[in-house]
């Protein structure tokens, strides 16, 4: 990680060179790092929608998972999976007091969602 600071201006492509190793190893840890250190919303909305959606070729099944802001009426996250497990380490990167401040959320009829209320 360290290392990748250095060549913060240079393409994944010249840093996977300099470095000897693949593009898609810089591709994992620069997803590691954005995935374990940037929380881009401190705060869940209170009321939200959760819906799947067939996506690009780069999500880990068939389908992607989206959060949307019911209030403002915009797209809060996006996640590649939609797994059930997936989702559950995605919310509990947010502390229980957040995920308790949650008023409602829709979902449709996908039983994958419904294990994820308790958490």
């Amino acid at each position: 990680m360290r290392i990748l600071q250095h060549y913060f201006y240079f393409t994944k492509k010249d840093i996977s060179k300099r470095l000897d190793v693949s593009v898609s190893k810089i591709d994992r840890v620069l997803n590691d790092i954005s995935c374990h250190t940037i929380m881009r919303h401190p705060h869940l909305p209170q009321y939200m929608n959760w819906d799947e959606f067939k996506a690009t070729k780069d999500t880990k099944g068939k389908m992607a998972f989206m959060i949307v802001d019911n209030k403002k009426g915009t797209i809060f996250y996006i996640k590649n999976s939609r797994c059930s497990k997936d989702l559950e380490k995605y919310f509990r990167r947010y502390p229980w007091y957040e995920r308790n401040k949650v008023k409602l959320i829709s979902i449709d009829f996908y039983s994958g969602f419904r294990c994820l209320f308790h958490i």
